[in-house]
């Protein structure tokens, strides 16, 4: 149990934390970065502050073990908040209110609960005098909302060593869900890829000025057929597979039933936000978002235009991607540009750092049991692709305060909140989590 003092401090730093208005834009994460800073020199913490432009940078904050030979363990999180207006919302968004133990405001739940979760551990570490066998960090970010170039883009070029062959703790995981008579803790060990596309059909050469020139609308509504029958199968990976098998399991489908045939099953016993979460986690996608054209479209060069939005699994490539257009504009006149694209990735469920995890959740709930999941929005766990970074996400909450269901309708939407007893849950485990990743267990007293 967390001492009284304990549970002052963490929720008086994330209601200050909240109160810190970094809607983004602008962002203006710099005052919470201070406020981070202030605490690391009061608890005589080594960090550093990176200054990515005027009001708007990022934090890391170092417990080094010396000497150490094994990777870094860091624990990341962003500052930055998508806007909320406070006409729609129960209370002010940014007045950082505790009442009957629950604390309201944006970035309740995204994410600043997780930087004072992450914050409270290594404070915790740092005062129990634990000797950790590996060095740890805690980076806390500008700019994940709206593509991150001011915050793990500019990280990962500045202190490029603290994320290679890293085990990093990260955002997007922790929800639980009830399925059957099982619950089950959600860790993020994957993100699906996303890419933009942007088809432009060309006016027809030498049209006649007087008459409609219709063939690039007829072209494009032939794309849009396409993409609406479009499959585009791929080898699904092994994070759905053991957890449709997990479910099934709970649900006591027989697991020699097809994957997709016990999908089907366990989509009649669970919410439709879960069951939406599982059957993207199964196949790629290909949608149509916008189209512009017609009369009143002035770009001289091209009649009609359509973007497409595409989510990938984990291990479909650009070459992939590329492939796949070319199947879907055979015989088209239609100029294609990829405008974007960021490769999914997948993680290991079966590394130490997860392990300690579940544990960490079982010593609450011993009949609980931690799952993968492969997320289908992007956070920053993307960009450490490259590192070869083990990176879970997980910000583990009560059930009675929270289920996946609850936070999907919250994060970024009104009313976002977070019970006191949730936070603290929160940092009892992780620092669970992470004291025993670094060789030694101490449970908070």
């Amino acid at each position: 149990m967390i001492p009284s003092e304990i549970r002052k401090e963490a929720s008086h730093h994330l209601q200050n934390l909240i109160r810190v208005n970094t809607s983004n834009p602008p962002g203006n994460e710099m005052q919470a970065v201070n406020y981070l800073a202030a605490i690391a020199r009061e608890n005589e913490l080594d960090y550093e502050v990176f200054e990515t432009f005027p009001g708007r940078g990022n934090i890391l904050i170092k417990l080094l073990s010396h000497p150490s030979e094994k990777p870094p363990l860091v624990m990341i999180s962003h500052l930055d908040v998508v806007p909320a207006n406070p006409e729609q919302w129960s209370i002010d968004p940014f007045a950082g209110l505790e009442q009957n133990g629950i604390i309201w405001g944006r970035g309740a739940i995204d994410a600043k609960q997780l930087t004072v979760m992450q914050l409270m551990v290594l404070l915790l570490i740092k005062r129990r005098k634990f000797s950790p066998n590996r060095d740890i960090y805690l980076l806390a970010t500008a700019d994940e909302e709206t593509g991150s170039r001011l915050g793990m883009m500019t990280m990962i070029e500045r202190v490029p060593h603290i994320f290679r062959n890293a085990d990093v703790i990260s955002e997007g995981g922790g929800f639980p869900i009830s399925v059957g008579s099982k619950v089950f803790y959600l860790c993020e060990t994957g993100q699906k890829g996303s890419a933009t596309l942007r088809f432009a059909f060309p006016k027809t050469p030498h049209s006649n000025p007087y008459l409609p020139d219709n063939d690039p609308i007829l072209a494009c509504s032939q794309l849009i057929l396409k993409l609406r029958d479009f499959h585009w199968p791929g080898k699904l990976p092994e994070t759905t597979h053991y957890l449709i098998d997990q479910l099934s399991a709970a649900c006591k489908i027989p697991t020699s039933l097809a994957l997709m045939d016990r999908l089907n099953q366990i989509g009649k016993t669970v919410s439709p936000a879960l069951l939406n979460l599982l059957t993207a986690m199964t196949r790629n996608t290909i949608t149509a978002t916008v189209w512009s054209g017609g009369k009143q479209n002035r770009n001289i060069k091209y009649a009609t235009e359509l973007l497409v939005d595409v989510r990938t699994l984990p291990g479909v490539d650009r070459s992939q991607l590329e492939s796949v257009i070319s199947d879907l504009t055979t015989e088209l006149p239609v100029e294609v540009e990829i405008t974007r694209f960021n490769p999914g990735y997948e993680s290991s469920f079966t590394s130490a750092l997860f392990t300690s995890m579940s544990d960490a959740i079982k010593n609450r709930f011993p009949a609980a049991d931690v799952v993968p999941f492969i997320a289908t929005g992007a956070s920053d766990g993307r960009f450490l692709q490259n590192f070869n970074a083990n990176v879970s996400g997980f910000s583990p909450v009560l059930i009675e305060d929270m289920t996946f269901e609850k936070a999907v309708s919250m994060v970024h939407g009104v009313d976002e909140r977070i019970s006191v007893e949730s936070l603290l849950f929160g940092i009892e485990v992780l620092y669970d989590a992470v004291t025993k990743s670094c060789q030694e267990k101490i449970y908070v007293q």
